[in-house]
């Protein structure tokens, strides 16, 4: 999505600016502006005649018609009484602005009307998945399978999001979760589904892929608490412990049934290296399939932009720059296209901080 607006209102520019590069706003002067050709986080209404109820109605029902879910539009009309503002947000309209203010006023207030929109969609939706990722944990730490139905729609419900909102977006609302194995589940799961569609990668298979990273740590139910729970450092003993994970989660998998090859793949491969000094089966070159590369790319980013006990969390940028230096070990080739994809949109992105006492790992970002 480009985040430009289509028509050339006076303060355009700065709203623009004042956006995420990853986020689209139309301008609609007209009900017949094609708004649904892009999915846009935020609709502004830009009205240069006089205020008419009637045919503010009837534009608000046209696009209402167009919009993708619970998308705010923005009013700008010049001089607006009490009445038109009363009547304006009767109809669902989110703000109602004077559209005689300086440019840098009207950006900021249709930005609070888009934050705030974001916020109540993103909080909703992690709320709700966050709760089906952690019932998938609890029932396989209890003996039982996860729950495949709930991982599809998790994967369906991250893709979407990071496609409307961004993924910027998406990283600052996930970054609070306090849990780290969910944590990270949806922070490459973002990852994933962004990457591939930025690629052009077809909505299915992005679901796909998603789906098969958010299945990818699943193993690490199955490690004991005390050892995912751990402050500090693991003894060589317990590190062999925790390397089982992918393994674990591979052979649990497999006993399930009905899980595609390359879910299965990407769970028991994705701490593979291609000199052949990854794990559990130490493949190498070709070995390494083109999903588990991309899986293994998107994990090592979630991980490094992570905080952890053990570690500060790397800014988006010095992430890729660190991973620059894995050359044999991971696809360049990838990297450079991931590169591409990610630094537009998250190159001014601050390190994230400790939200307080994650459950962690200590055997450093690749695990």
């Amino acid at each position: 999505m480009a985040g430009k607006p289509k028509l050339g209102v006076p303060w355009a520019d700065a709203l623009s600016s004042a956006l995420p590069a990853d986020i689209c706003v139309r301008m609609s002067p007209e009900p017949e502006s094609e708004v649904a050709q892009t999915r846009a986080g935020l609709i502004v209404l830009d009205w240069p005649m006089a205020f008419s109820l009637r045919l503010l109605r009837a534009r608000v029902l046209a696009l209402a018609a167009l919009r993708h879910g619970d998308v705010p539009i923005l009013l700008c009309i010049a001089d607006p009484s009490v009445r038109d503002k009363v009547n304006a947000q009767r109809l669902g309209i989110a703000e109602v602005c004077d559209r005689r203010e300086p440019s840098r006023v009207l950006a900021k207030r249709c930005v609070t009307v888009w934050q705030d929109a974001v916020d109540r969609r993103l909080g909703t939706m992690v709320d709700r998945t966050g709760g089906m990722m952690a019932a998938t944990m609890r029932t396989v730490r209890a003996g039982g399978f996860p729950d495949m139905m709930a991982m599809k729609t998790v994967a369906e419900q991250i893709a979407g999001t990071v496609a409307d909102e961004g993924l910027s977006q998406w990283i600052d609302r996930v970054r609070p979760i306090g849990d780290q194995t969910c944590r990270h589940c949806f922070l490459i799961g973002g990852v994933t589904a962004f990457f591939l569609q930025r690629l052009g990668v077809r909505a299915p298979d992005v679901v796909q892929m998603t789906e098969a990273v958010l299945f990818h740590d699943i193993g690490k139910a199955l490690v004991p608490l005390a050892l995912l729970d751990k402050p500090g450092p693991l003894t060589a003993r317990e590190t062999e412990i925790m390397r089982l994970h992918p393994a674990l989660g591979h052979d649990l998998l497999v006993r399930q049934g009905g899980h595609n090859a390359m879910t299965l793949s990407v769970t028991r491969h994705h701490h593979e290296h291609l000199d052949g000094a990854g794990y559990p089966d130490r493949l190498s070159g070709r070995e390494v399939s083109d999903a588990v590369r991309v899986a293994t790319i998107c994990d090592i980013f979630a991980a490094l932009i992570e905080p952890r006990l053990y570690k500060a969390a790397l800014t988006p940028a010095e992430a890729i720059a660190t991973m620059k230096e894995m050359k044999g070990a991971i696809d360049m080739d990838i990297l450079t296209a991931f590169e591409g994809v990610m630094m537009p949109v998250l190159s001014t992105m601050p390190a994230m901080e400790h939200a307080g006492r994650d459950a962690v790992l200590s055997e450093g970002p690749l695990v």
